[in-house]
């Protein structure tokens, strides 16, 4: 698997880092499900409620009820600790017919008296399964989906939510907590971060002047951080930074950190080392003085994960490919000759066209990963020609600068599945063949710790045509349509 930073509109990879969002809200296997989120002063919950089970709730038949209060209310009960039940106020309604099932959905608004320490929050006996709940406290996810059959009791932490807990112990936060992963690839090593704004701003002495000019930060991140790669030092350069919320389905990437809450707030940054050979040892050493007493790594080799942690007694972490599991042995793509080549005998057909671009265009994509020019520009220049080489070279280029200046993102692709080729014209002059042709590449988006497989699928009309060096190059790439994302 490669991970390829670099993408040109005109050879489509996997378009950046999709952010994780897992179907946490959703109602398979509970009635209902409440999403809770809890400010210092106000407290907003989100109930989905099937409508199969509607009928067994019929409010009282008051003309100073709102059903729909009453519903949410009876459904799940909020309440601080040693105090009255909190009455909501009802904010929308709203119906999702085209769910399967369908459902009702009922946001509601409760101020909180004083800031309560505790809350209770107790289901109604009437459901005939557990309800499902998630809550954030200030933007901090306090527990992931998980069913509530009694009463549970969140303890809030106003100062440093992150410390917000649930008595019951099946309402915790599965994912990670912000922290670093170490990506050890064949090609290169990535370090991703993800840092609280709190301990941003501890480390650095002070606020952000500009919170959404992120350029001065990525350059204090750059200053701070040490990563000595078989024991040499080697300049990293800033491929991504971006400010993200930790909700419930892990980072998500904001376009602004204006009017969101500081204490959810986390910097996310990715620090990419190119490698010249796959490396043996690794030497981090973490610089940054936060809030918390120790940061948590994981380090990620093929398949193997490493989970340790650095304290600001014990800064160092010392990693060899003997904690994390060999590194696989080097395959043809690591020094990648496409087979393309053509000894001039009988052209090739509609099936033998069709491995001549699997070889192509996985090898153009395998290009992308690399960060030197030369490199970079030979291996293209193995399955392109003409125009068409120098246009994606430029665009290559141009993404890869902007990845430096940490505006661009990643994907990986392993694999390029040729659907179809079919020959629609041949040239006999020039041996030009304009082919018609269905692909689909296949990798995953890995982002902060989450690995997602993602397939692509496109239809395009393309020109193959062998040079004096006996090669077959694709020297223009026409009507270029995404037919499948997923």
């Amino acid at each position: 698997m490669r991970r390829c930073s670099c993408l040109p509109a005109c050879l489509p990879l996997l378009l950046g880092v999709s952010p994780v969002s897992a179907d946490w809200a959703g109602l398979s296997g509970y009635p209902v499900v409440a999403e809770i989120r809890v400010g210092s002063q106000t407290l907003h919950e989100s109930i989905r409620i099937r409508e199969d089970i509607l009928p067994q709730f019929q409010p009282p038949d008051s003309p100073e009820s709102n059903p729909d209060e009453w519903l949410a209310r009876h459904l799940l009960e909020i309440k601080p600790e040693d105090a009255s039940t909190l009455t909501a106020r009802v904010e929308s309604v709203s119906r999702e017919t085209t769910a399967r099932p369908p459902y009702r959905q009922i946001n509601l608004e409760y101020s909180l008296p004083a800031a309560p320490d505790r809350l209770q929050f107790t289901p109604s006996t009437d459901l005939p399964n557990p309800m499902g709940l998630v809550t954030l406290h200030r933007g901090v996810v306090v527990n992931d989906l998980a069913p509530l059959s009694a009463r549970a009791s969140l303890t809030r932490n106003d100062k440093n939510p992150w410390l917000s807990r649930f008595d019951q112990p099946t309402l915790v936060r599965n994912h990670s907590e912000p922290r670093s992963f170490l990506y050890v690839e064949r090609h290169e090593v990535r370090h991703e971060i993800l840092l609280r704004y709190t301990d941003l701003v501890t480390a650095m002495g002070h606020k952000p002047a500009q919170p959404d000019d992120l350029a001065p930060i990525g350059n204090f991140l750059l200053s701070k951080t040490s990563l000595l790669i078989d024991g040499q030092p080697r300049p990293p350069h800033l491929n991504r930074i971006e400010w993200v919320t930790y909700g419930a389905g892990g980072p998500t990437g904001l376009t602004t950190a204006q009017g969101t809450d500081e204490a959810g707030l986390v910097l996310g940054a990715v620090l990419v080392y190119g490698l010249d050979k796959p490396v043996n040892r690794l030497e981090l050493t973490w610089n940054f003085s936060g809030n918390t007493e120790r940061r948590n790594i994981t380090v990620l080799s093929d398949r193997e994960a490493l989970d340790t942690y650095v304290t600001p007694n014990h800064p160092r972490l010392e990693w060899s490919v003997t904690d994390g599991g060999d590194l696989p042995v080097p395959s043809a793509p690591d020094q990648y000759d496409p087979d393309n080549r053509w000894s001039g005998g009988p052209l090739p057909d509609n099936q033998q066209f069709k491995t001549v671009l699997q070889a192509v265009l996985y090898n153009t994509y395998l290009a992308f990963q690399l960060a030197d020019e030369e490199p970079a520009y030979d291996r293209l220049a193995l399955g392109l020609s003409g125009d068409l080489l120098a246009k994606t070279y430029r665009e290559q280029r141009l993404t890869w600068l902007q990845n430096r200046r940490g505006l661009g993102g990643g994907g990986t692709v392993d694999q390029v599945e040729i659907l179809a080729c079919d020959i629609v014209a041949l040239r006999p002059e020039t041996l030009a063949h304009d082919l018609d042709v269905h692909w689909r590449t296949h990798g995953a988006v890995t982002h902060y710790g989450h690995s997602h497989p993602q397939n692509r699928q496109y239809h395009a009309r393309l020109t193959l045509q062998p040079t004096a060096a006996g090669r077959w190059k694709i020297t223009t790439l026409t009507r270029q349509t995404e037919l499948q994302h997923g």
